[in-house]
């Protein structure tokens, strides 16, 4: 049997992360995670452009594209794209991998529902379902 690695996050950038999440809600925010050969290394909030924005997670196109050159520019590769659930728990929603611009990529997703703590989780689409994977954060 072949076990997955865990995923490993350095502790500056799930701070960066989650803080990001606390600072849009009650609304939901997204990003990108930036890696290069050693892991993960940045963070680029999107903006959310929803009509509800407290529920929904819409990106422009421009956005995307943008944070796509900004990791390129840097010389940097996709590890995770990062989703906010600030009323609901740290997994993914249906529609989260179906509308999510990087579909295949690994999702971080938050959840801000527990009063006092933050929850990330990671989460990978095999097939048409999600399925989480082990998420370190470490120093």
């Amino acid at each position: 049997m072949v076990t997955e690695a865990a995923l490993i996050l350095p502790r500056r950038l799930a701070l960066r992360i989650l803080a990001a999440a606390q600072n849009a809600a009650p609304n939901r925010t997204a990003g990108v995670v930036g890696c290069d050969s050693d892991g993960p290394v940045a963070f680029m909030q999107l903006r959310n452009g929803a009509p509800q924005p407290e529920t929904q997670v819409v990106h422009a196109s421009g956005d995307i594209q943008a944070a796509r050159f900004a990791l390129d520019g840097r010389g940097l590769g996709l590890w995770a794209y990062v989703i906010s659930h600030p009323a609901q728990a740290a997994e993914p929603k249906a529609e989260d991998f179906r509308a999510s611009p990087y579909a295949d990529a690994v999702h971080l997703v938050i959840s801000l529902s527990t009063k006092g703590v933050l929850e990330m989780r990671a989460w990978q689409r095999v097939g048409t379902e999600p399925r989480e994977r082990v998420l370190k954060i470490r120093d």
